[in-house]
């Protein structure tokens, strides 16, 4: 089904016709919805790294250091110590000056 054909079963199961006037009318209102619905599901399909180990110097590490792109930044732990982070740019760093490896979990794009 093409969206122009959802677009007129929709205003047809609406009782709104199915005229050009009516499809023009409801045109944008209906892309919106659909754009908003694959937002929604994007979000809830986002993938995420588990435990990707990455070595941290003086306390910092570099985002591209890891191997995706970062969209969320969820946990840095080294052995059972979870880290709290502050980002500035491409750098993070743990409230702690801490050198060695942690693992990081995060969402990324794809």
């Amino acid at each position: 089904m093409t969206f122009g054909e959802a677009i007129n079963a929709a205003l047809r199961d609406l009782g709104l016709g199915e005229t050009e006037i009516s499809h023009d009318q409801y045109d944008r209102l209906f892309l919106q919805y659909a754009n908003d619905a694959v937002l929604e599901l994007s979000k809830d399909c986002r993938p995420v790294a588990h435990d990707e180990q990455v070595s941290v110097t003086a306390g910092e590490f570099s985002l591209s250091a890891l191997a995706h792109p970062v969209y969320n930044l969820l946990r840095v732990r080294a052995g059972d110590r979870i880290y709290h982070t502050r980002a500035e740019g491409d750098v993070i760093s743990l409230c702690a000056d801490y050198t060695g490896q942690v693992r990081v979990t995060y969402e990324y794009y794809y």
